[in-house]
């Protein structure tokens, strides 16, 4: 027997795969098995091949058994209170819990899952038909800013072929009553009914309420001269905007934010323009004027406190 005991050191890798294939694929009956020549490894195999056979089969014939109860072919006690205590287990509420948790899933049943399912795709059609709206009404708006800038334009040159770019609304249409022509343009539309076109018609009769040539022309370069350094902040405005002071005084009382409100309100301007327009229209609108202002202000009180106590001492 010593002579005919395999000798485990001496078996290659392939040598022992070939015989485990051999094993698994050829029936070795059991007269073979036992004789004391027989390799230790087509023992092994032949019982774990037996053993994974005969479980296969059972667990076949238990499914079977099953089905047919499920079916109310066969009533044995045994499956019925197995399945119902399976079913108990399962819809056990902490049980579902649990197994939520653990498997990071959402159980539900199929009445549940189709009902949010058809909520989930009406709710992705009706997005789908908002954006395609929403692009739509942004086409017809792009379009009608178009159309309501060439009718302003169209509009401007009808003023100034009536000369009603000349008016002067806070030039004094009488200086000894201290009434603006703006005023007496509100006088005529309050006091008569009169078109507000033809109060200020009526109004540049007198040359006072009349801009010169000379006046008009200094407008319109200011106008040329805000343009471009409009253009130049909004080239940067990422950076540029950092330098926009809202709470400052654009004129008089009105605030920055004020005059930004009044663009986007009567010409539609965009905030972000609109700040850059205010911007280049009064440099009060930006924080660097406003530290400049602030500095020197500084440096005048500070010299006043020094000659204060230089006069003390």
């Amino acid at each position: 027997r010593a002579a005919t005991e395999p000798r485990w050191n001496s078996i290659s890798a392939r040598e022992l795969l070939s015989k485990i294939a051999t094993a698994i694929l050829t029936d070795i009956d059991d007269e073979t098995l036992q004789r004391e020549n027989t390799e230790m490894v087509l023992v092994v195999i032949a019982l774990i091949k037996e053993a994974i056979i005969g479980i296969l089969i059972a667990f076949a014939v238990i499914s079977f058994a099953l089905f047919l109860d499920h079916h109310f072919l066969l009533k044995l006690p045994t499956a019925g209170n197995l399945r119902r205590a399976t079913m108990s287990l399962v819809n056990d509420r902490e049980t579902m819990i649990n197994m939520e948790e653990s498997s990071g899933l959402k159980f539900m049943d199929m009445d549940e899952y189709n009902s949010m399912m058809d909520y989930i795709n009406s709710v992705t059609k009706k997005k789908a038909l908002g954006k395609t709206m929403m692009e739509q009404a942004l086409a017809d708006m792009k379009k009608m800013e178009e159309e309501k800038e060439q009718y302003r334009q169209e509009h401007l040159k009808l003023y100034a072929s009536l000369g009603l770019d000349k008016f002067c609304f806070m030039c004094m249409w009488s200086k000894s009553q201290g009434i603006t022509c703006a005023n007496r343009v509100k006088a005529l539309m309050k006091t008569y009914d009169t078109p507000r076109r033809t109060a200020i018609l009526s109004a540049m009769r007198k040359d006072s309420c009349r801009k010169s040539d000379k006046e008009l022309a200094k407008k319109a370069k200011q106008k040329n001269q805000i343009k471009v350094k409009e253009g130049e902040l909004m080239e940067n405005w990422a950076e540029n905007k950092k330098d926009y002071c809202g709470q400052c005084h654009w004129e008089g009382k009105m605030t920055c934010d004020n005059r930004v409100r009044f663009l986007y309100s009567q010409y539609h301007i965009p905030i972000d323009r609109g700040k850059a327009t205010a911007m280049a229209e009064s440099k009060k609108c930006t924080i660097s004027y406003q530290n400049k202002v602030h500095a020197v202000e500084d440096e005048q009180l500070a010299k006043f406190v020094l000659s204060v106590n230089g006069d003390r001492s």
